[in-house]
């Protein structure tokens, strides 16, 4: 890949089952991002991944550690797949020299410990949850890092935790383990890799960190906040700290973030297969959600992040259609969806999140014809 280009593709390397290499070919499939996963690379002719990697219609190259190591015939293959990414999951083999600077700061590895922890050559799957148990430690968990010519010593992307209980063996860490990589490891290169950032005379719309927890906090306890958008009051900051991990690392959800103040003040995002609230929508139109804190109502901020994200969208995401769903008591967010030129649809009978009582939910919808007339009118 000559330096300045950047390449959507993203080329898997790995030696086993390939339950990482799924995980991460489903995300990616799933997601209109742009980024794809063209290639899957083991050095194993009998590995599991090859057909997993089948079932979904991605190209496998068996090449041994001779060919590995064989800078030209790996450069012309990774160039005819138009690679700009690589994920390592469980690929028991050095990297060598040549490929990691090629794709410096562009290959990205997942460790079952939280490195520096129980690293190093030697230490990977079962090994590590040994030794783990065998050094009676109270956590474990994984680590997603930078590639490096150290092993297991490149920068640090993201770490997350899980407990160890006394009675705990190997295999109840290794399961424990697993789930954190199944959560975390397709959305950390997403957000590392191909996330946008877009940004508004007044703020940036970027994806959600583990630093931003504090002021997540501050707003999301507010309970004139929450309840309204159908979920509970945060109680900590670990919490908030949980929810940016499990809830706010979907894919397409923005922190808004006011140049002035510097942190987020609210979210806002699209929703895409089963987390959309209604049968009525379509394949290729999501669902757009948002909040604010409240010392931020009234200011038109919402409606300027959803303009932002709107023009995202309909642009590079080419969606057909964006929908609005909101409890019918929600005037705010009702004008917020008028205000940003969606149509009433239709209204539903269910169920509030946070409380359970019945409700009524209204949706609103925005065409890609629809929009782009509203474009060409305010041009």
């Amino acid at each position: 890949m000559e330096k300045g280009t950047t390449y959507q593709n993203i080329a898997i390397f790995a030696s086993g089952e390939g339950t990482n290499a799924e995980n991460i070919i489903r995300h990616f499939q799933a997601v209109p991002c742009g980024a794809k996963v063209a290639l899957v690379v083991t050095n194993r002719a009998d590995a599991g991944v090859i057909a997993r990697a089948g079932r979904y219609g991605v190209p496998v190259k068996v090449v041994p550690k001779d060919g590995i190591n064989d800078e030209d015939f790996m450069t012309a293959l990774l160039d005819s797949h138009h690679i700009g990414v690589v994920a390592l999951a469980g690929f028991l083999l050095m990297v060598p020299g040549f490929l990691i600077e090629r794709y410096r700061e562009r290959m990205v590895n997942i460790h079952p410990s939280l490195l520096p922890k129980y690293g190093g050559k030697g230490m990977y799957g079962r090994r590590v949850h040994e030794a783990v148990v065998a050094a009676g430690e109270r956590y474990t968990g994984i680590t997603i890092h930078m590639v490096s010519e150290h092993c297991d010593e490149g920068r640090i992307i993201f770490q997350d935790t899980v407990p160890v209980d006394p009675s705990d063996s190997a295999d109840d860490v290794d399961t424990k383990v697993r789930a954190l990589e199944m959560r975390h490891f397709p959305s950390v290169i997403r957000r590392t890799f191909f996330s946008e950032v877009m940004e508004t005379s007044r703020f940036v719309l970027r994806p959600w960190q583990d630093s931003d927890a504090p002021a997540l906090f501050r707003y999301a306890s507010d309970p004139a906040v929450g309840p309204i958008a159908g979920w509970a009051p945060h109680e900590s900051v670990e919490y908030s700290r949980v929810v940016i991990r499990d809830v706010f690392s979907a894919p397409e959800t923005y922190a808004v973030v006011l140049k002035e103040a510097g942190e987020p003040v609210g979210c806002c995002g699209l929703l895409f297969g089963d987390s959309r609230n209604s049968r009525e929508m379509e394949d290729n139109e999501a669902e757009a959600g948002y909040w604010l804190g409240k010392p931020h109502w009234g200011n038109g901020i919402i409606p300027e992040a959803m303009a932002a994200l709107l023009r995202h969208a309909f642009g590079k995401l080419s969606l057909a259609a964006v929908w609005i769903s909101c409890d019918e008591a929600n005037s705010n967010s009702r004008r917020v969806a008028e205000k940003c030129g969606f149509r009433y649809h239709h209204a539903e009978k269910g169920h509030k999140s946070f409380t359970g009582a019945d409700t009524t939910f209204c949706f609103y919808r925005l065409s890609a014809e629809d929009y782009a007339s509203l474009r060409q009118g305010r041009d």
